[in-house]
């Protein structure tokens, strides 16, 4: 079904076998498309009730959409109110989506009347009413006194004092309710343009600066790369190796392990290293990525990455794969974190002595060495008899002997209470 004219539900539980709607269960599709529908059916979301008065004030801003119904046996009164200030109709009952002719039917019967607001009616004059009639077919004479007709009178006025109030709050809430939405719809697209206009300045910025290129540190065989800004909402968490630290690489493995099958998440394992002889060799479960291999796309996909060449294209390749969370392991030794911005940071070194050369707080950092009662670090690694040969085996070995460890790392990422 193409063109203009179209008619739309968004529900995230109905299946989509209607043959003159179109089942959606987000807004993403009508907001690219709403010039072309003509009604929109709203039936049940994931979104909260805010964020759905929000896309419904913008369809009603542009005034094409020419119907708009509210079908749920228990419709929520955020989005009752927006629908009536968009001058729809309110149906609280869901048998007309067990039957495309009776939505059909209830729809043209929308375009010919008014539809009626249950209004909450006092009991006294209500009751003032009944009497008076009941008297009347059975003959009373008191029917006939003044008094007793200007009461009766007076309860009348009274109902249709109250009606009439009711019916202007619940279009003046509707207009308001739709003039609120409105408005935060346009703070949303200010927010978003800002935004934009903020990552494009950051961009000049970095693109401007003199180190765009490494940089060989005092003549050394250590290169500087230009430090990269982070600005994903996926949870980062990076790891600064100061001085060689024993036992990090099967740590930071078996928390990646724990990220993808305990917190069910996908992840990806950055090791951002230095070149030289023998250093891939400790990498060979990784896919890695250097200056010859930097454009072949499909190994960005791999969960176990390394790479000598942290390039700002490179990084920020890696941080636009579709995973939950990143961890990053920077082992090259420079004076500044490969990654800022926002990120989740624990250090490691190899020794005590460490902390206090690269003035870094023992509570932040990973220490490879025995435990100390004078120093209370992050977490101290440790190495294991009989290390096993199989991979599964090992993974199991880390969880069980770092658990407590890898609990606190998702408490720092923020996935400690999401499982997926």
């Amino acid at each position: 079904m193409a063109g203009a004219n179209l008619k739309v539900i968004i529900s995230d539980t109905l299946p989509d076998n209607f043959s003159n709607f179109i089942v959606l269960d987000d807004f993403q599709w009508v907001e690219e498309n709403m010039k072309d529908i003509s009604t929109l059916i709203f039936h049940s979301s994931k979104s909260p009730d805010f964020t759905v008065g929000v896309h419904i004030s913008k369809l009603s801003q542009l005034g094409i959409t020419k119907q708009y119904l509210y079908i749920n046996n228990n419709p929520q009164t955020t989005i009752k109110m927006v629908i009536s200030g968009a001058g729809g109709h309110i149906i609280t009952d869901e048998f007309y989506l067990e039957d495309e002719e009776e939505l059909l039917e209830l729809l043209n019967t929308c375009d010919d009347t008014e539809e009626t607001t249950d209004t909450s009616l006092a009991v006294a004059s209500v009751n003032v009413v009944k009497e008076f009639i009941q008297s009347f077919v059975r003959g009373e004479e008191k029917i006939k006194t003044p008094a007793y007709l200007e009461m009766v009178n007076d309860a009348i006025n009274q109902l249709s004092t109250i009606t009439t109030q009711q019916e202007l709050q619940i279009t003046t809430m509707g207009n308001s309710a739709i003039d609120i939405f409105k408005k935060a719809s346009d703070l949303i697209k200010n927010m978003e343009a800002n935004r934009q206009k903020i990552e494009n300045q950051l961009k000049l910025l970095e693109s401007s600066k003199e180190d765009s290129k490494p940089t060989n540190a005092f003549n050394s065989n250590v290169l500087i790369y230009p430090q990269v800004h982070y600005m994903e909402a996926k949870p980062l968490l990076l790891v600064r190796e100061y001085s060689p630290c024993r036992f990090l690489t099967s740590f930071i493995l078996g928390y990646t392990h724990h990220v993808h099958f305990i917190k069910n998440k996908r992840v990806k394992l950055i090791v951002v290293h230095q070149k030289g002889a023998g250093v891939l060799e400790k990498y060979q479960d990784f896919t890695c990525i250097n200056e010859t291999s930097a454009s072949y796309q499909n190994l960005y996909t791999s969960e176990l990455i390394a790479t000598n060449t942290p390039t700002k294209d490179i990084m920020r390749t890696l941080f636009k794969q579709p995973v939950d969370a990143f961890i990053v392991v920077d082992r090259l030794y420079g004076n500044t974190n490969i990654v800022d911005g926002h990120i989740n940071l624990v250090n490691a070194v190899g020794g005590l002595s460490d902390l206090e050369r690269y003035n870094i707080k023992a509570e932040d950092t990973l220490i490879s060495m025995r435990k100390s009662p004078e120093v209370n670090p992050f977490a101290t690694l440790i190495g294991f008899k009989d290390y096993p040969n199989d991979r599964d085996s090992r993974m199991a070995m880390y969880q069980q002997s770092y658990e407590k460890i890898y609990n606190r790392l998702d408490e720092l990422m923020g996935i400690a209470d999401n499982r997926g």
